[in-house]
């Protein structure tokens, strides 16, 4: 299985307000802990798309199959 890595390409976010910030504005799909998106939660701002938790000791990366891909220009 060949993986080609591409991490410079798309967005990238080194805080979670600013994950939030873009989440809430519709520009990305965010991996957040619950507990800091709470009130976003509430005012219905945001929606929870899996409720499967995720436990890692790594890094967190949203992997979607090419021709899946929406270009927005």
């Amino acid at each position: 299985m060949k993986v080609r890595k591409k991490a410079q390409q798309g967005m990238h976010f080194e805080q979670f307000s600013i994950v939030t910030n873009a989440a809430v504005a519709g520009l990305c799909v965010a991996l957040l802990p619950r507990f800091l998106i709470k009130n976003e939660l509430q005012r219905g701002e945001l929606q929870v798309v899996c409720n499967k938790a995720v436990h890692t000791e790594g890094d967190y990366y949203l992997v979607i199959a090419s021709e899946k891909v929406v270009n927005i220009k």
